[in-house]
C-alpha cells in the first residue's frame, strides 16, 4: 500500500533510506563523505525537517517500509527550475525488495500527486550509470536535460544527470 509516511515511521524510513543508498552507492564515496550523506540526507532528523516542506510517500508491506519517494519545490540552485516547478528528490526501494515493481508504483503515485501533476516541470537527478533508474524515468516521460557535479569526497567528483518531465 502506498501512502504518506507517518511521523511515527521516520526511524524506519531513515533505516530504509540509509541502507538502500549505502547498498547502491556506498562504494563510490569515501567513508567520511558517505557518513555525512547518510546523516544529512537519510536520518530521522533529516526526515523530520524535510516533512516541513516535502512530501514523502512510502510503500509498506508485512515487513514494514519497502520503499519511498520524496518530492518538493524545485530549488533553482539544484536544477534549472522556474516558478511552480517541482523536484523528485529521491526514489529508493529496500535492497531485498528490488524487482517487485515497487519503484514504478512509487513513481506513478508521486506523479499522480497534485503537487507533481500540476507542476509545469518536474526535475530529478540520477547517476548516469544507474541504468535501471534511467529506464524507469524515461518510460514515464523524463528526458535528459543536463548534468550537475557531485562530490564523492577525497577530492573525487562525478556528475549526475538532470532529467525533466514537462506537464505543459
Amino acid at each position: 500500500m502506498i501512502r504518506p509516511v507517518k511521523p511515527t515511521e521516520l526511524a524506519a524510513l531513515a533505516d530504509v533510506a540509509a541502507n538502500s543508498f549505502a547498498d547502491a552507492f556506498g562504494d563510490g564515496f569515501d567513508a567520511e563523505t558517505l557518513q555525512d550523506i547518510l546523516a544529512n540526507t537519510r536520518s530521522k532528523n533529516y526526515f523530520e525537517e524535510a516533512l516541513d516542506h516535502d512530501d514523502v510517500l512510502v510503500e509498506t508491506g508485512s515487513g514494514g517500509i519497502l520503499g519511498y519517494v520524496q518530492f518538493g519545490d524545485a530549488d533553482p540552485g539544484e536544477v534549472p527550475a522556474g516558478p511552480g516547478d517541482q523536484h523528485l528528490r529521491r526514489l529508493y526501494v529496500a535492497t531485498d525488495s528490488h524487482g517487485q515493481g515497487i519503484g514504478r508504483r512509487l513513481l506513478e503515485a508521486a506523479l499522480a500527486h497534485p503537487r507533481l501533476a500540476e507542476a509545469p516541470h518536474i526535475y530529478l537527478t540520477v547517476w548516469e550509470k544507474n541504468v535501471r533508474a534511467l529506464r524507469l524515468y524515461e518510460s514515464v516521460g523524463f528526458r535528459r536535460s543536463g548534468t550537475v557535479p557531485i562530490d564523492l569526497g577525497g577530492g573525487k567528483t562525478d556528475e549526475e544527470l538532470v532529467m525533466r518531465k514537462s506537464n505543459i
